[in-house]
């Protein structure tokens, strides 16, 4: 799916330009999760906001001790089928971010980043 850039409005708004008939994105709420900050660390905003819209789709959620939201969904069978299928999906809710540390005479912004991940070995 295609995401665009609309000439038609004064202030830049997406337009889906995907080629199957039916096929839309809720742009609203793909605007709305974008405006939404969400730095790692710090994604309180981003979950409470998923949560709101997803709030029909699953039986059962919640926050784990990292932040993580979990949702299930109680797995159901059909005729064709006596086993539940049982499908995992993740995604990250953070975003990248920095912290503006200084501005400079010239107006040029110095910038270290809201998170830093250590590796170990």
């Amino acid at each position: 799916m295609a995401l665009g850039i609309s000439e038609k409005s004064e202030s830049p708004r997406l337009k889906t330009q995907d080629p199957r008939p039916g096929a839309r994105i809720n742009l609203d709420l793909l605007a709305e999760l974008c405006e939404t900050p969400g730095i790692p660390g710090r994604v309180e905003r981003v979950r409470n906001l998923i949560r709101k819209h997803i709030k029909s789709l699953f039986d059962n959620s919640r926050t784990d001790s990292m932040g993580s939201l979990i949702c299930t969904r109680n797995p159901t069978s059909t005729k064709k089928s006596k086993s539940a299928v049982r499908v995992m999906i993740a995604a990250h809710m953070d975003k990248i971010g920095f912290y503006v540390s200084h501005v400079d005479d010239l107006g040029y912004l110095w910038v270290n980043p809201a998170a830093v991940v250590v590796g170990t070995r």
